[in-house]
């Protein structure tokens, strides 16, 4: 019988999305030409950078920064009343 156990069947994948070869600065460049909100973490975004490549999981030791960032998101929205 399999027992489920949520460390080993629940997982965060890192999605990659534009252009693999753009620099983080034209990411941001872009983001702010579309009106896209910008939060920056650099500790987080230079650890998933060393850490996780695209289509991988990113690691446990990541997820409650991670989830300090989607916070900030969800209350930006909630503030704005939009989806972001």
């Amino acid at each position: 019988m399999n027992t489920y156990r949520a460390d080993l069947h629940i997982h965060t994948v890192l999605s990659p999305c534009g252009d693999l070869d753009m620099s983080p600065t034209r990411i941001i460049e872009k983001a702010r030409e579309k009106g896209i909100p910008v939060i920056e973490n650099k500790p987080l975004a230079r650890a998933m950078y060393r850490n996780v490549e695209a289509g991988s999981f990113v690691p446990v030791e990541l997820y409650q920064a991670i989830a300090e960032v989607l916070a900030m998101v969800y209350q930006m929205e909630k503030k704005n009343k939009r989806t972001i």
